[in-house]
């Protein structure tokens, strides 16, 4: 089969010739590939953010048709309509194991598409304990960036913990931040979207769950922001957002965020900034803003924001790429005009 593989630290992909992976694990299962998605972990796997994995086939981001299937797999079958989260071998027995905390297990054997081979491939071998189901109507091509994007703003949502008719900013308008506004809207939440560029709050307001105002940052102070964002409280004691989710890795964006998240409100970082995140003592201390940490939602709530997605036919921005074109889509990532997410097609 081909995969699309980077073979050194910072050096493009290149189409490979490569065997078709075999189930090795009882819980295995082999996946022939129909989507996979870039995501900027991609970006960090080519610059060896994760160490040196190379020769690596790329995306973490993949779904497609269960091809084989190992063993002690009870809840798949040949055929099925799957997608991975990509994580591989929780040990079943660490603290965050027995937590229910899975993603987190210190004892994974890896991540496909980050340490060991993704989905930019004919084929993918995957974990099943980490994999959840398609449905039917939603197309491949759109339901590749769920299993990252969609999973970690979700998981982000979760997170607030919020009612509805509660307050979400979601900052970043991007691949995340276009899913997340959907979703956030769906819960029933009222949604701000926040974002630097024209082209992004151009299509959060085209979405066919639009968000209840956009701020453009390059045009609006934070104060000026927050004025616009207790326009829509005026009924509540504390003016700004309920919980702000940073879903960009502009390091401007987490002071901007924390200045117009409430008092006593909640900032969830998703981005994942070169530099540290910043945030003032006084934002922390004398407004009691607390900020957490999201990785990606568990594999019951990515089934769950799945079903929301498909029942409420939610729409996925992408742009498809064939294989070959690879490092077209990698170029093509950070332009001004992107939108959504980019996916390789097979």
């Amino acid at each position: 089969m081909k995969a699309a593989r980077v073979h050194a630290k910072g050096k493009e992909y290149s189409i490979d010739e490569v065997s078709v992976p075999e189930v090795e694990r009882e819980t295995d299962l082999v996946i022939q590939i129909k989507a996979a998605s870039l995501c900027h972990t991609d970006f960090m796997v080519r610059d060896g953010v994760f160490g040196d994995n190379y020769p690596i086939t790329g995306s973490h981001e993949a779904v497609g048709i269960v091809h084989e299937v190992g063993s002690a797999v009870q809840n798949f079958s040949k055929g099925d309509r799957v997608g991975t989260l990509a994580f591989q071998n929780a040990c079943g027995s660490c603290p965050d194991c027995k937590a229910g905390l899975d993603i987190y297990c210190e004892n994974l054997s890896g991540m496909g598409g980050v340490t060991t081979d993704g989905g930019f491939a004919g084929y993918m071998k995957c974990d099943s304990r980490f994999c959840v189901k398609i449905p039917e109507s939603l197309p491949f091509p759109q339901a590749a960036p769920l299993m990252c994007a969609g999973a970690t703003i979700y998981g982000a949502l979760k997170k607030c913990r919020l009612s509805k008719g509660d307050l979400v900013g979601i900052v970043g308008v991007g691949g995340l931040g276009h899913i997340g506004i959907q979703l956030a809207k769906c819960m029933g939440l009222n949604v701000v979207a926040i974002d630097s560029r024209k082209e992004p709050i151009d299509l959060a307001k085209t979405l066919k769950y639009p968000p209840d105002l956009t701020i453009n940052v390059k045009d609006t102070e934070a104060k000026d922001a927050m004025k616009r964002i207790s326009e829509m409280r005026k009924n509540t004691d504390w003016p700004g957002l309920d919980a702000c989710i940073v879903a960009t890795d502009s390091s401007p964006a987490f002071l901007y965020s924390a200045d117009i998240t409430r008092k006593h409100g909640l900032m969830v970082v998703v981005g994942q900034p070169a530099d540290p995140v910043q945030v003032t003592y006084h934002s922390l201390i004398f407004r009691n803003i607390k900020v957490i940490g999201s990785l990606l939602s568990n594999v019951d709530e990515a089934q769950e924001m799945l079903k929301i997605i498909a029942e409420k036919d939610i729409k996925i921005t992408v742009k498809e790429y064939p294989m070959a074109k690879v490092n077209d889509m990698v170029e093509d990532t950070h332009k001004e005009n992107m939108k959504g997410r980019l996916v390789m097609t097979m």
